[in-house]
């Protein structure tokens, strides 16, 4: 059973877990995957008391519930990082028969600390304002003060009794940790235990999940230690006569209201999330589409909890992994984690066509960066979409070949965060140094200030000429959205590269679509390109809310 990282390193290692699941099985190890209390798709949320003590606590239902399935006695289970450091301080309560710790802390006060560093990043590219009192989270998670104690409190060389009969600890391949010193505790302790220096660990945990890289080395290395410590009894694949049939919930309850169901999109999984007591605004459901390479959680897990907020409130929200991406196969078509494919609009159309047969009557496609692409150009084509969200779109233009330039551009700020910060001594001292790519900012910029005049001097030659300007394809493209009653919605940050975006297409602040009925720009301060500060995220879901009960809720 493969036990999650927390926070932003649980979106980052997916992927790699759900590919690694798949590798174990073929092998003949029975996998599960999983959610702690209050993360991912599991019930609960970042608000919710003792969370250590939940997470710990699924730890052990996950280890019974392993072995209902399975059938088997014998539970090894792997932890990555803070999964790595819940895992062994479980696995001490309750001695598994085997641990397989990866890049694991030396305890949760050295985690923290590159948590907070991490943090510290992010911050420094806020509005300074907007950064005053920052709130309790962590790479846009919440760990309030008590969560943060009971990790500080969790120490690997404080094990005082054996975890499991047979260990491997897998070192990190970036910085120097303290692996050594744990394999010989717990020899100490009686444990069988290896190091292992595979690697792959720094290349499957970069920032960004679309830069992860699946370390297939490492899950060799694994691999092999368990065809060594846990011999087969059977070939790979071949099912378990005597164990109990498999039964699985694909319906549950979430919170009080609300309930979730796992769907099948043509062969794409997503999850249905709805109110127990249907009322008019049931009519109406939200597609989530995929953030960049993020699963249908969401970055900072914000779909989970806007999904569960909004079906509160009697609307359904469907949160859905294109092919290739998150939990969905590829199906031997193009590649994974292709965020701009164009296969995407079709497989969102399939949504809306899942949505329909069920009974429902408006349907609003939301996305943020290359959700909002697909969001964007699915309604063109899509007559049915009543509405859509787009947040931070980074382009409404792709073709193939294009993905790199794209994903770039997410590093980028906007025009006016380059103003501000030209007048900062941090900034210069930064230049001396090196640590600021001057030469691709200043051509990101040449190129911005070129598109943005294309369109001014368009616009005052049509006025000299007593004329109206011809529209960009994508301002005709929300004009036709708004004629047929489909809103528009954008959200931007003050300081992302999207409000650049839309000024080269429909003007300064959108003033193209200033006065069309059913169009609506907002920029906010105080937020980075994926929303990572709390307080940010709970105001984007209370005003989506509000956008939907104004424009979809009322029958």
């Amino acid at each position: 059973m493969l036990c999650n990282p927390v926070g932003h390193e649980s979106l980052v290692l997916h992927r790699s877990y759900r590919r690694l699941a798949q590798h174990l099985a073929a092998k003949g190890f029975a996998t599960l995957r999983f959610d702690y209390d209050g993360t991912g798709d599991s019930a609960g949320s970042d608000d919710d008391s003792s969370r250590v003590e939940a997470w710990l606590a699924s730890i052990q239902t996950a280890v019974e519930e392993a072995s209902r399935l399975s059938g088997m006695d014998q539970v090894v289970m792997i932890g990555t990082r803070v999964g790595a450091l819940l895992a062994a301080t479980q696995a001490e309560r309750a001695p598994v028969s085997g641990l397989v710790l990866l890049a694991p802390p030396r305890n949760g006060k050295a985690w923290l600390r590159e948590a907070r560093a991490m943090q510290a990043i992010k911050d420094s590219n806020l509005p300074p304002s907007e950064n005053a009192e920052p709130d309790k989270g962590i790479a846009g998670f919440l760990l309030d003060d008590t969560t943060r104690s009971q990790l500080s409190a969790l120490y690997l060389s404080k094990l005082t009794r054996a975890p499991a009969q047979s260990a491997l600890v897998v070192a990190r391949d970036d910085l120097p940790g303290g692996e050594a010193e744990l394999v010989a505790h717990l020899k100490d302790l009686g444990v069988n235990a290896e190091l292992s220096v595979a690697p792959g660990y720094a290349a499957s945990n970069p920032e960004d999940p679309f830069k992860a890289v699946v370390p297939v080395q490492l899950f060799d290395a694994i691999t092999r230690w368990l065809e060594r410590a846990y011999p087969a009894s059977r070939e790979a694949g071949e099912p378990d006569s005597s164990s109990a049939p498999v039964s699985l919930r694909t319906t549950v309850l979430t919170d009080p209201g609300t309930h979730e169901q796992v769907v099948d999109i043509e062969g794409n999984f997503g999850i249905l999330t709805g109110p127990v007591s249907p009322n008019i605004r049931t009519n109406t459901a939200v597609v989530l589409l995929n953030i960049g390479a993020n699963h249908h959680v969401g970055s900072n897990r914000m779909y989970v909890n806007m999904a569960r907020a909004w079906a509160a409130e009697g609307f359904q929200a469907l949160r859905m992994d294109f092919s290739g991406m998150g939990d969905s196969s590829l199906n031997d078509v193009g590649k994974e984690n292709d965020v701009y494919a164009s296969r995407f609009m079709a497989e969102a159309r399939s949504a809306v066509d899942l949505l329909k047969e069920r009974g429902v009557t408006r349907v609003v496609l939301m996305g943020l960066c290359s959700g909002a692409y697909v969001a964007y150009h699915t309604a063109i084509a899509d007559p049915r979409v009543a509405g859509v969200v787009l947040i931070n779109p980074l382009t409404f233009h792709w073709t193939e070949g294009d993905s790199l330039e794209v994903r770039m551009r997410k590093s980028f700020g906007s025009t006016e965060q380059y103003k501000r910060r030209l007048f900062k001594v941090e900034t210069w001292k930064r230049i001396v140094k090196g640590d600021v790519g001057v030469a691709k900012i200043t051509a990101e910029l040449t190129r911005r200030v070129g598109r943005r005049t294309t369109f001014e001097v368009r616009s005052l030659l049509a006025r000299l000429s007593g004329g109206i300007a011809e529209a960009t394809d994508i301002e005709r493209g929300f004009r036709r959205l708004c004629a047929r009653g489909t809103s528009s919605l954008l959200v931007l940050g003050s300081e992302d590269g999207s409000r650049d975006v839309i000024e080269e297409h429909l003007g300064k602040d959108a003033a193209a679509m200033k006065v069309v009925k059913g169009f609506r720009m907002e920029v906010w301060t105080g937020t980075d390109h994926t929303f990572t500060p709390l307080r940010a995220q709970r105001r984007l879901i209370r005003f989506i809310m509000g956008h939907l009960v104004t424009e979809h809720g009322n029958g």
